[in-house]
């Protein structure tokens, strides 16, 4: 029985048959939105030394061909003791279209922010530095939207020493949220 909104009627005795298909119909929906729904956590500091990317453990989501998604990203990100920075790239699929847009706390002062916008996946050289201070520490927050993947795959958070030298962090507990908006 599919979930009926006008079930029970106003001021109509109770059937537990009724309510009883009334609440599974009503579940069936909600599990239904649920399968497209993914979440990811950090469950340990990721630290970088050098200016290769590498993958952020923990934040990423798989994608099946055909699918469209939008995640959310939100890093805690502490600069080097001498003032480096990240700089942030996602990988994944080829898809008909990718866009990432990235926007935190920039150089030297937490009320300083910076903007990139990446329309491919794995952008070799990113434009932008992120958390560029003395141990300075800040938010850096994605947005991902990837229509039609042509293949299955995973989308896959990297990050990198702005400089190569001294530490930077992104700190346990940056979270991902992603939803499907289409197949």
């Amino acid at each position: 029985m599919p979930f009926d909104p006008t079930k029970p009627a106003a001021n109509s005795p109770n059937s537990s048959a009724e309510m009883r298909d009334q609440l599974n119909a009503l579940k069936a929906l909600i599990d239904a939105q649920g399968a497209g729904l993914l979440f990811g956590r950090a469950a340990a500091d990721w630290t970088s030394a050098s200016a290769s990317f590498t993958d952020v453990p923990g934040l990423a989501f798989a994608v099946a061909a055909g699918e469209s998604w939008q995640a959310e990203l939100v890093l805690h990100v502490v600069g080097g003791s001498s003032g480096q920075g990240l700089k942030f790239r996602v990988t994944g699929p080829g898809a008909a279209s990718v866009m990432i847009t990235i926007a935190g706390t920039g150089s030297t002062s937490s009320t300083t922010t910076e903007c990139e916008v990446q329309t491919a996946f794995s952008v070799a050289s990113p434009a932008k530095s992120f958390v560029t201070g003395s141990t300075l520490t800040g938010v850096v927050r994605l947005h991902v939207a990837v229509t039609a993947a042509s293949a299955a795959g995973t989308v896959q958070l990297q990050a990198s020493n702005s400089s190569g030298s001294g530490t930077v962090t992104l700190k346990a507990g940056s979270d991902l949220v992603a939803r499907r908006s289409g197949v």
